[in-house]
Order: structure tokens, then sequence, then C-alpha cells
């Protein structure tokens, strides 16, 4: 193998995140599956804490901040909602999964994934605004939406592919339902003469 780079340490224990968990991810399986010395890993990271931190950024970009960018490239909710679907189809959920169960055990991925599902639970409350009567429906609608995903792929087994879709699909439907629709219909009842 050629010359070890930063990132290839980061997606290697990004694989073995998803591969068997927190547990394994270790100085020492980290060199034998790049095939290196640990003077490589210390020749980029201070430490393994600085490791952990570098490894949940990409996690981060890769699962958050590349999926929103991709969304957001639609003008319309219904739009954005299926550019978030396809986005799934791109990721492996493994390493989330693992991700959310090491948080349970470390308090500094804890805040981490904290922060993120605020970060994600804001971005969708965005995306909400257009099916939504109000900002506080919205928000609603923001908090169910992440707590489908999350709880699909933490339950067992996982709920993920086709069914994940549509189970995604079906809440969308029941939002666009109960959101905007009545708001406009008590908007025409408005103008109406009475006898």
């Amino acid at each position: 193998m050629g010359w070890i780079t930063k990132q290839d340490w980061i997606e290697a224990g990004f694989s073995i995140l998803g591969e068997s968990g927190a547990l394994d991810l270790t100085i020492d399986r980290l060199t034998k599956r790049l095939g290196v010395t640990k003077g490589s890993f210390y020749h980029h990271f201070k430490n393994f804490r600085t490791y952990t931190e570098h490894l949940l950024a990409f996690w981060e970009r890769k699962n958050t901040l590349d999926v929103i960018e991709s969304t957001e490239k639609a003008d319309i909710s219904s739009t954005r909602f299926e550019r978030f679907l396809e986005s799934l189809d791109t990721l492996s959920p493994y390493p989330e999964i693992a991700i959310r169960a090491w948080a349970l055990q470390d308090k500094d991925v804890r805040t981490y994934v904290e922060h993120i599902d605020k970060f994600r639970i804001a971005q969708a409350q965005h995306w909400f605004e257009g099916l939504a009567a109000n900002p506080k429906q919205a928000k609603i609608f923001a908090r169910l939406f992440h707590t489908i995903l999350v709880g699909s792929y933490t339950v067992l087994p996982p709920v993920l592919g086709a069914p994940l879709k549509q189970q995604v699909r079906e809440f969308i439907r029941l939002c666009s339902a109960s959101g905007k629709p009545h708001r406009k219909d008590a908007k025409k009842g408005k103008g109406k003469a009475t006898a």
C-alpha cells in the first residue's frame, strides 16, 4: 500500500464502525487494516481523542451536510423530500447506528450527536415550513421526521431501503394533509358572504 493519508485513517475507522461498532475501533485494529505501524497513526493524529473528533466531523459532513446540500438544490418541499430519500440510497446506515450506540458510552460523542440532531431537526423544520400551517407545527413535524429516521435505524432489525422510504413518504403525505390545506380552507371560508 502507498502513502497513508489522514483521510485513509478516517475512512478506515468509518468502515470499522459500520462493520463491528465502536468497541472494535482501536489503533491496533486500524493499523492492521491499513497495514502500517502506530507511528503512522501518530504522524497524523495527536491521540485517539483527536482521531475521534476527525471521525465525527467526517460523519457530520458525509451523513448530514452533504445530504442537506443535495436536498437544498430543490426549490419546493415535495421535491426536497424526494431528493432527501434519494440520498439515503448512497449512505450505509451502519456507521450512524454505531455512532449512536457509542454516544451512550462516551459523553464527548454524545455531545457531538446531540449537536448533529439539533442541526438536522432545525433543517427539517425549514423544509416542513412549506407543508405546515405555522412554525410551531413545522417544528413538531421536523421532530417526528427525525424520530422516524433514527428509530428506523435503531430498531431490530433496522427498517431500511424501500420500507423506510415508504414510511417517510406516508409521513410527508400525512403532514401535507394536516398542514397547509386546512389553512387554505379557512381563508376561503373568510371571504364568503353570509345570508
